[in-house]
């Protein structure tokens, strides 16, 4: 189940930018569809890594949290 979040989140992450620019709502997608087309790049790529950094978060928390999780389980003799 915890794999299964991460991963949605990933893909919500990465829906967000067309559903901001079809919709035009202002948000960290749009902001980066706007700076690649006025080819901005150096602030193209800032949203971008956001979103890389909420990812690898996200994935990080997930191996913690199923490591614990894990550990328990073995201690307990489950």
């Amino acid at each position: 189940m915890l794999a299964w979040l991460v991963a949605t989140a990933g893909l919500a992450i990465a829906a967000m930018v067309p559903i901001e620019v079809i919709c035009d709502v202002p948000g960290l997608g749009q902001l980066a569809w706007k700076a690649a087309l006025a080819r901005r790049s150096a602030f193209a790529g800032r949203p971008d890594l956001l979103v890389a950094m909420v990812i690898q978060l996200s994935n990080s928390a997930a191996a913690l949290v199923s490591g614990r999780l894990r550990g328990i389980r073995e201690a307990s003799g489950a």
